[in-house]
Formats: structure tokens, sequence, C-alpha cells
């Protein structure tokens, strides 16, 4: 990875400006959100579009696609917006540390995940259209990358936390439980 410095967000709570036309590009995972991110983008796109933007889309094929995307469409939009959750978001985020600072698109999450952690800390809307509405009128603020070095010796980054020794280890049991389908939703009365 390059020089990290902050990654450029396009997101802060209550602004409200015209930023005028700017190219957009709309990155999601066509099975999140149990196969509905697909329709959810359209209606995304179709949002922004109204709002007298340039949308191009762009669909996770394989795993890592996400950070390949973020990459290549760094140079050519001024904003990436990410339609999921935090892995997604930090996938992206991973490509456009690739570039130095002065070249990196600005990023945005619409909410789509299952914690949604960082759209959260940003004081999104979590419905995903109120948030397109919010980033839209939206100035880019900084937002600082933290890193940790993995089991494997590599650098990692990470956007809001990062979890050590046992919540790590809970952490892994969730995301292999859900792999497996040894885990699960449950629905309280």
């Amino acid at each position: 990875m390059s020089n990290p410095g902050p990654l450029g967000w396009c997101i802060r709570r209550g602004s409200s400006t015209d930023y005028g036309a700017l190219d957009y590009a709309l990155l999601y995972n066509p099975v999140a959100g149990r196969g509905r991110a697909s329709a959810v983008a359209g209606s995304v796109a179709t949002r922004l579009r109204a709002l007298g933007h340039d949308v191009r889309e762009g669909r996770s094929e394989h795993p890592g696609h996400m950070r390949e995307l973020g990459r290549a469409l760094s140079g050519e939009v001024a904003r990436i917006l990410v339609l999921g959750g935090d892995g997604s978001l930090r996938e992206v985020a991973c490509g456009l540390l690739e570039h130095e600072p002065t070249a990196r698109a600005e990023l945005g999450v619409v909410p789509f995940g299952s914690g949604n952690v960082v759209a959260r800390e940003l004081g999104l809307p979590l419905d995903p259209l109120a948030a397109v509405d919010t980033i839209a009128a939206s100035p880019a603020i900084p937002w600082d990358v933290g890193f940790a070095t993995a089991d494997a010796g590599e650098r990692e980054p990470f956007l809001a936390m990062v979890g050590l020794g046992y919540d790590a280890a809970i952490a892994e049991r969730i995301d292999r439980a859900r792999r497996t389908g040894w885990g699960g939703r449950l629905s309280l009365i």
C-alpha cells in the first residue's frame, strides 16, 4: 500500500450543501441482504440520477473483487459509494489505499449490512435512500485508518475498530458459524 494518509469520506452529519453534479460509482455485492442488493442498488442509482449525478454501477463477482473495483474506479469518479456493510466498505477502502491520498475518490457507505458500525458512527440514516440523500448533500471529511499486523504478517487496515485476543476469537467463531450454517438469526417476540 502506498502512503496511507486519511481516506476522504463524503459523509458528515447535518450538512446540507449543493455540490453540483458529481460522478459516482455504486459498488455492491449482489447476494447481500439475502439477494435484495441488486434491487436496492437500482433504487439508489435512480435516486442519485434524480439528484443530477452520473452513476456507474459495479457488482462484486468474486471474493476480493470489491477491492479491485475500488482500485480501478478511484481515478475515474469523484465518489465511490458502497452499498453494504463494514466488510464490503473495508474491502473497497483497501483498494483506495493503494493510491496516493490526492488520487483517491471520496468514499461513502450506503448502509446495507448486519452491523453498519461505520455508518452508525457517522450518524447516517440506516435507510439506504435516506442515506443517499445525506451523502449527496455532504462534503468529504477526513477519516483516519488504522493498521494492524495479521497472523500472516501482513499489515491490514481497519476503519472503525479492531479486535484482539478473546474478542477476535469470538468474531472468528461467529464468522465461521455464519459460513457453515451453524449460526443464524433469532426472532424474539
